[in-house]
């Protein structure tokens, strides 16, 4: 091994991942504080199955890039440190492909439809489960164990939300917790903030934070930082639940042997009034799901939008009467929003900011007939309709054809700037509006935090649409270059389409034809 813990691989600095290297239940998943040593132990069954049982593997990471980067270094590091694993690989020319004889290692970004789908192999590995689509990825990605009589999925990340990626899985598993004998009271002990610190300092950069330790939360006794490898050595998990397929791990900071009580302590009063520095603070050092205060529509501030009239009320009489637009989330089932817009400030150059919203209707079609989408465009006058351009583009361009001026399609790209919509028109006639995802769903959902707010809904919306709106949470990502933004994560059942409609209606207003007589006839 490389550094920080140079030479042979061992048990000794991280005594948990002893059990993991042995966990064949069809499914295991570990959530996970950053740098435990778990990537590893991903890494070992990898090359295990591929040396000793003589069986295929593909290893999942979120994108492409993430792919390419795993195997042009934690794969080659691998490989130049250990002289018995070089020999093991026969062909290892390409980044996605590496032969180990008859077998071989798949090296695929999630997002790669076709590499998911590519190869039968027995040991499935997902690592940073949180930064992918995992519910089509598991369908994908599981396919192709199929066919084994020997299959084994593995998962492994940090928690970014609640009922999101690796939390969502570890709670359907035997949620086991790393646990030994306190070398004071001689019982069982899990190490779990804040109960088995003893914080020292004040605020972040408080020097005496270093005077900080971790204590048994029994007898309270001073547990050592350094004596970790003697009190951790006989630990073992335990379950909590029982799930005879499916292991579930969960492991944080506090057990690392690179990471002192004083730096948790640290990062911890920094995380005080800081939601970015919470968020990282859970997620990367406890290695829990996190949402701040506001990340997240609450059943409250659906009720507080609610008013007094109906999705039956009457429908306008004249084209242009009312500014009207159409949101549409398509896939085997088509959900629809329908909203009015009503101008409040003259200042129009934050378009959103000026208009409050009213919905006025909220409906879903099967997928396979678009005709009543057809008839909402007539029986609302709806001045622009944008449509999710995916699963369905030959009849998403269909619609925006058949209404040319006043529909669009609409693609989410990350890295567009705020507020942005970048409009190309495609070859087939239909205008594609590319717009940052966050920064859009901040505006739409945004509406339910102002106080008023800013949005209005029927009494008698479907059912639905308020667990719609819910199930997102507002979190944060860095990238490579240590940039951060905010990114939205579906929770729960994964059903948010109603939101998505509402969002595309959003966007829709700023795409109403003839803008300045329509927003004039508004006032």
């Amino acid at each position: 091994m490389g550094s920080p813990l140079p030479g042979p691989y061992s048990w000794r600095w991280h005594p948990w991942v002893r059990e993991l290297h042995d966990s064949w239940t069809p499914e295991s998943y570990v959530m996970k504080g950053a740098q435990l040593g778990v990537t590893e132990v991903a890494i070992n069954r990898s090359f295990y199955t591929l040396d000793v049982l003589k069986r295929d593997v593909m290893y999942v990471l979120p994108t492409a890039t993430a792919a390419g980067d795993f195997s042009k270094t934690r794969f080659a590091s691998a490989l130049s440190l250990s002289p018995y694993i070089g020999d093991m690989f026969t062909d290892v020319n390409s980044v996605q492909l590496k032969r180990a004889g008859a077998n071989s290692l798949y090296i695929r970004g999630s997002k790669s439809r076709t590499g998911l789908k590519s190869a039968p192999v027995s040991e499935l590995v997902l690592d940073e489960v949180d930064e992918m689509d995992i519910d089509r990825v598991l369908v994908l990605a599981k396919e192709r164990l199929s066919g084994q009589i020997h299959k084994h999925t593995w998962g492994i990340s940090t928690p970014t939300v609640p009922e999101h990626g690796i939390h969502k899985l570890f709670i359907d598993s035997t949620q086991e917790h790393f646990q030994f004998r306190c070398p004071g009271c001689n019982q069982f002990i899990e190490l779990i903030w804040p109960d088995n610190i003893a914080i020292v300092g004040e605020y972040g950069s408080d020097p005496r934070c270093a005077e900080s330790y971790l204590k048994c939360c029994k007898c309270g006794k001073r547990l050592e930082h350094a004596e970790k490898p003697n009190y951790l050595a006989d630990g073992r998990w335990i379950a909590t639940k029982t799930n005879p397929n499916i292991r579930g791990f969960h492991i944080n900071q506090l057990y690392s042997f690179t990471v002192s009580p004083g730096e948790l302590v640290s990062a911890y009063l920094k995380s005080r009034n800081d939601e970015l520095a919470s968020t990282e603070f859970f997620n990367s050092k406890l290695g829990l799901p996190f949402v701040g205060a506001g990340a997240r529509i609450t059943g409250e501030m659906v009720n507080n939008a609610i008013r007094d009239y109906s999705v039956a009320d009457l429908r306008p009489a004249f084209a242009g009467e009312r500014l009207i637009t159409l949101g549409i989330d398509q896939g085997i089932i088509n959900y629809a929003v329908v909203c009015e817009w009503k101008q409040v400030t003259p200042d129009l150059s934050d378009v959103s900011s000026a208009f409050t919203c009213r919905v006025l209707w909220a409906g879903s079609y099967p997928g396979e007939d678009w005709s009543p989408l057809y008839q909402l465009m007539r029986e609302w006058q709806v001045l622009y309709a944008v449509v999710d351009w995916q699963p369905e583009t030959n009849e998403a361009r269909r619609f925006a054809r058949k209404f040319s001026g006043y529909a669009g399609l609409c693609r989410y790209e990350r890295g567009k700037s705020p507020r942005e919509i970048a409009t190309s028109d495609e070859d087939s006639g239909a205008p594609l509006h590319k717009v940052d995802r966050s920064s859009w769903l901040s505006t739409s959902l945004g509406r339910f935090k102002c106080n008023p707010t800013t949005i209005e809904l029927p009494r008698d919306l479907p059912g639905p649409f308020a667990s719609h709106i819910q199930c997102l949470v507002r979190t944060y990502e860095r990238d490579d270059d240590g940039a951060v933004s905010v990114v939205y994560k579906t929770t729960g059942d994964g059903v948010d389409h109603y939101a998505h409609a509402l969002n595309y209606a959003e966007i829709a207003l700023h795409k109403v034809p003839h803008a300045a007589e329509s927003l004039g006839r508004s006032r």
